[in-house]
Order: structure tokens, then C-alpha cells, then sequence
């Protein structure tokens, strides 16, 4: 059994069903930056600060640390990743406010409205991939 550490490991794996269009969800093993409670806040103010048109992939480097896949893990990949299954973005960002939050996600609605804003939509409790926007 794994003990708890007080000082986290920097970086922590978690699965992402890939939304794929006309099948199932796709998982896929990504590899996301641990930040801690201080931190977390940190950054969603610097999310909320991005222009509502900021690039996805920019927007995925900022937790996102690699995956795996037999695909080298860079911009023009996320690029890829990104065109190829549209709601590959939602997916990742939601299985990492789920795992960074925890239980505190459904009461934490400051912190949902900067990932709103770029039209990615978090619902509480909800286990699968969330779509951005209309």
C-alpha cells in the first residue's frame, strides 16, 4: 500500500477518454503537472488572464507534461491532437480539475468560471469528457 507523501510528486498519470467521433471514448494515459492548493489558484488566475481565444495547445502545455502514445509528446502533435478529436482538449482539462480537486470541484466555482471563459465547460460530478461551448 502506498503511503502519503507531504511533498507530492511533480508530475502524476491519469487516464483521458479521448472522444472519438461515432465510437467510444479512447483512453489514453496522460501525464499532467501536479500543482498544489496555493498553486492551483495561482493558476487559474493566470487561465482567467489568457484572451478567450487563447490556442489549445497553449493552453494544454500549462498541465499537460507528456502521454502515451507512440507519437513524439510536442506542440505540433497537441496541434494534431486537437484537430484530429475536438474534444480532446475538454477531456484532458476536465480528468485534471477532477484529479487535482478532488472532491472539492463541486463546490469550487471560481475556479470553473476561467476554464468557462475559454469555452470549456466543467460539470460537477460528472465522470466522462465535457464539450466546449457552443
Amino acid at each position: 500500500m502506498a503511503k502519503l507523501k507531504l511533498n507530492p510528486e511533480p508530475t502524476f498519470k491519469a487516464k483521458v477518454g479521448v472522444p472519438v467521433p461515432g465510437g467510444a471514448p479512447e483512453p489514453v494515459e496522460f501525464t499532467f503537472q501536479y500543482r498544489s492548493k496555493s498553486e492551483l489558484a495561482k493558476w487559474h488566475d493566470e487561465v482567467a488572464e489568457l484572451p478567450k481565444d487563447a490556442d489549445e495547445v497553449a493552453l494544454l502545455r500549462m498541465f499537460v507534461a507528456g502521454w502515451d502514445l507512440t507519437d513524439e509528446f510536442c506542440d505540433d502533435n497537441l496541434r494534431r491532437l486537437c484537430d484530429a478529436y475536438p474534444g480532446a482538449a475538454a477531456a484532458a482539462m476536465d480528468v485534471y480539475l477532477r484529479e487535482s480537486w478532488g472532491a472539492r470541484r463541486e463546490t469550487d466555482r471560481g475556479g470553473r468560471r476561467a476554464f468557462q471563459r475559454h469555452g470549456v465547460e466543467t460539470v460537477p460530478g460528472r465522470a466522462g469528457p465535457v464539450r466546449p461551448r457552443a
